[in-house]
């Protein structure tokens, strides 16, 4: 009988298991004492090949569930800061020079015109503006150069005789809601007019020295509010729901609406004064700004 095959002899095996890895060092959930605070440490559980095959034996993940297996970097963005609207404010020292910082930026920039330059059909507004405004030799300078542009001379000048001459508001509270615009815009020509008229209407000059203070705006209604308002709008500033009944109790819907639309026109027109560079009419004497 043939022999069959003879087999290979089995190699002894060694009675020593071969040796698991060694287990590498837990690691810490907490970050490093260096980690910057935008990094948060999360550590997780990944199942076992069992555990994959048997979703029984599966144990809740999560920090604390025992046998972790990694650790999971997650990334915060880094914190911003929201940006804060800027307000209308020009340099101390420059508010403090008065129509310096205003003469020193440069000559007037628009030409100031003569009756005759207007076009005829524009002849009798520039009569009133100057009738309106109490002049009867010339027209003020700032009219002069807003007659560069006939329907402003028109339109413009009509708004502004409405909220200087024909609202309900005391004389001297007009004009220091008007001071306050001009001084938050640095308006050097409005605030040395408005100066002589405020006197005019019977405002004291320690008065006036307080306009654009905490001190004038502690005084009590109608004065404080009123000029803290100004103050708010002239800086597009927000306006809480106390301030705005206040005013609006007091007045009532039309004046709170006419004394907000007279804020806006000086605003407007004191912007335009210091962007086309009109300096002082020849009479005028300069006045500083308070701050």
């Amino acid at each position: 009988m043939a022999a069959g095959p003879t087999r290979r002899p089995a190699t002894p095996r060694s009675s020593a298991r071969r040796s698991s890895p060694a287990p590498s060092p837990a690691r810490s959930s907490s970050p490093p004492a260096s980690t910057p605070s935008s990094i948060c440490w999360k550590t997780c559980r990944a199942p076992t090949r069992r555990a994959a095959r048997n979703p029984a034996e599966r144990k809740p993940r999560g920090i604390g569930s025992g046998n972790c297996r990694r650790t999971v970097v997650f990334m915060r963005p880094a914190w911003r800061a929201r940006p804060v609207r800027p307000t209308a404010t020009v340099p101390t020292d420059a508010k403090r020079r008065g129509s310096a910082f205003m003469s020193s930026a440069g000559p007037q920039r628009l030409p100031k015109l003569e009756r005759t330059q207007v076009p005829a059909g524009s002849h009798a507004m520039w009569d009133h503006v100057m009738r309106s405004r109490g002049y009867t030799d010339r027209m003020p300078t700032v009219f002069a150069t807003i007659a560069n542009s006939p329907n402003a001379l028109h339109y413009v000048c009509a708004v502004g005789e409405y909220v200087r001459y024909k609202t309900d508001l005391d004389p001297i509270i007009r004009e220091l809601v008007i001071m306050t615009v001009v001084q938050e815009i640095a308006c050097t020509y409005e605030w040395v007019h408005h100066w002589r008229v405020a006197v005019k209407a019977g405002a004291s000059e320690a008065l006036l020295r307080k306009i654009g203070t905490p001190a004038l705006e502690a005084e009590p209604m109608p004065v404080g509010p009123i000029v803290k308002y100004a103050r708010l709008v002239a800086n597009n500033q927000p306006v809480d729901d106390a301030l705005f009944a206040t005013i609006k109790d007091h007045y009532g819907p039309s004046g709170f609406t006419d004394l907000t639309m007279m804020i806006g026109y000086y605003g407007a027109l004191g912007r335009f004064i210091n962007v086309a560079r009109i300096g002082l009419d020849p009479t005028d004497v300069d006045v500083p700004f308070n701050r």
